[in-house]
């Protein structure tokens, strides 16, 4: 009983350091890809931006 509970500990260990290991990768991925949508409408050089709206003018 007590090696049964020994695996399983582990197991449940090692698919919690997988997933704390995914979410970091992807919330670095994310993290950059923000950075860099914020550089290009910064910059003014996205255009299909929900800000960007030539045709209309702001009060």
């Amino acid at each position: 009983m007590s090696e049964l509970r020994r695996k399983v500990l582990l197991l449940v260990f090692l698919i919690g350091l997988f997933m704390v290991a995914l979410l970091g990768a992807t919330g670095v991925q994310l993290k950059r890809e923000v950075s860099k949508f914020q550089q290009k409408l910064a910059s003014g050089e996205s255009n299909n931006s929900i800000f960007y709206q030539p045709d209309k003018l702001v009060p």
